[in-house]
């Protein structure tokens, strides 16, 4: 199939970044969601990124932070993204389905 081994994705998605801001995502990937809950998720995560990363950069997977809940990093991923929403909502920058239906992706760019 299409699968890449998530250290792919985690390179694909750091070069998509701007340079100046790359060593630093390389050096906080935050494993989240029900996988990050795996035994040695962590472990092969940094294995594999440390392989991609540049010779200068020390791919670091972090912990979650100690104010988190021990069960909320299955949730982190949905907890960011309701954040996220809070405050993008309050700035007018939410893109309803009505929008999207009547102008299809260039709506997005327009909301940016």
């Amino acid at each position: 199939g299409d699968e890449s081994p998530l250290h792919n994705l985690v390179y694909q998605a750091v070069l998509a970044c701007p340079a100046d801001s790359r060593k630093a995502l390389w050096e906080t990937i935050v494993p989240c969601g029900g996988a990050a809950c795996v035994e040695g998720f962590s472990e092969r995560l940094q294995a594999g990124c440390a392989e991609l990363a540049p010779p200068s950069t020390k791919a670091g997977v972090v912990r979650p932070p100690e104010y988190m809940p021990a069960g909320a990093v299955r949730h982190a991923s949905w907890l960011g993204g309701a954040i996220l929403a809070k405050i993008v909502f309050t700035q007018n920058q939410h893109m309803s389905h009505y929008d999207y239906d009547e102008e299809g992706p260039t709506a997005v760019h327009r909301k940016l």
